[in-house]
């Protein structure tokens, strides 16, 4: 993209999904060895800490090669194989492939967070070492080191790590990726229709908000405005102003010095038995606008 995502909208959906990073092993292989994820639809990450590598994915057209520093993560769980040479990874019995050190973690998102952050990003992020900016490749090196040292509370430390690791993998994606082929709410933050309008959501979840007022912000027809949102962000226009206030009301609920029954007019509810359901529903994980949601 020509621009840097907005990084404030990116700090604000990570954080309110609370997702969380976990390094899960940190294999050292040698021979003819692969890592075969068949059966493991969690969204994962593998930092390729020494030695070489191939990646294998159904949308990859052939085995793909990896260097040290470099980085693939898979949103969606998408099956994939890691091995020893490209023989290996389609093959019963590889063949014998060079040492190598890796560092594979794993992100715990909510249903909700999946759908939202995760649903229209492509199968795998690769972030290659040798195109990175110099803050990533600091990052990773201080990730290789603490690898490396395995001292007192390395495993805290790399989780922690990991978790920024995962978010500087998300803007490096949205950094280099071809406009025409990147979508998401990030990507709709950088529409020049939608934009304003994706920010005024994020500001104000509970305004009483209605397609046309959303209207005045994106200099569209009716028409196109429910297209192109639902071709960038997966969702209706008032479907995702829902999702931003159960998301919120979350946040408010957990926060002890809010009153519980001030939360759905904070989130833009009068109807506290409506707010009720479609909260019910969205930790659920079914669709908060299928129930009564007049404000």
């Amino acid at each position: 993209m020509s621009e840097s995502p907005p990084i404030d909208l990116l700090s604000d959906l990570l954080g309110a999904y609370q997702l969380s990073a976990k390094v899960f092993a940190q294999p050292l292989v040698c021979g003819g060895w692969r890592i075969d994820t068949n059966g493991v639809a969690t969204t994962q990450f593998h930092l390729l800490v020494r030695g070489t590598c191939f990646l294998q994915m159904a949308h990859l057209p052939r085995p793909l090669p990896m260097r040290p520093g470099d980085l693939v993560m898979v949103p969606n769980g998408d099956w994939h194989i890691l091995s020893a040479d490209p023989l290996a990874a389609a093959d019963a019995h590889p063949a014998s492939g060079a040492n190598a050190a890796l560092l594979c973690g794993a992100l715990s998102v909510p249903e909700a967070g999946r759908k939202a952050l995760f649903s229209l990003l492509p199968p795998a992020l690769i972030v290659r070492a040798s195109e990175a900016n110099e803050r990533f490749s600091h990052l990773v090196r201080l990730i290789v080191d603490e690898a490396n040292a395995a001292e007192a509370g390395s495993r805290l430390l790399l989780d922690g790590l990991s978790n920024v690791l995962v978010t500087m993998t998300l803007r490096e994606h949205f950094r280099h990726a071809p406009v025409t082929e990147t979508r998401g709410v990030l990507a709709a933050a950088h529409d020049k229709r939608l934009g304003a309008l994706i920010s005024a959501l994020h500001r104000e979840p509970g305004r009483a908000w209605s397609v046309e007022s959303m209207l005045e912000l994106a200099p569209v027809s009716r028409s196109a405005l429910m297209e192109r949102f639902r071709q960038l962000v997966g969702d209706s226009p008032m479907g995702y102003v829902m999702q931003l206030r159960m998301i919120r009301a979350q946040q408010l609920l957990a926060d002890p010095a809010v009153a519980r029954t001030a939360v759905p007019g904070l989130v833009g509810y009068r109807n506290e038995a409506a707010f009720r359901r479609a909260l019910r529903r969205f930790a659920d994980g079914s669709d908060a606008t299928a129930v009564d949601d007049r404000c």
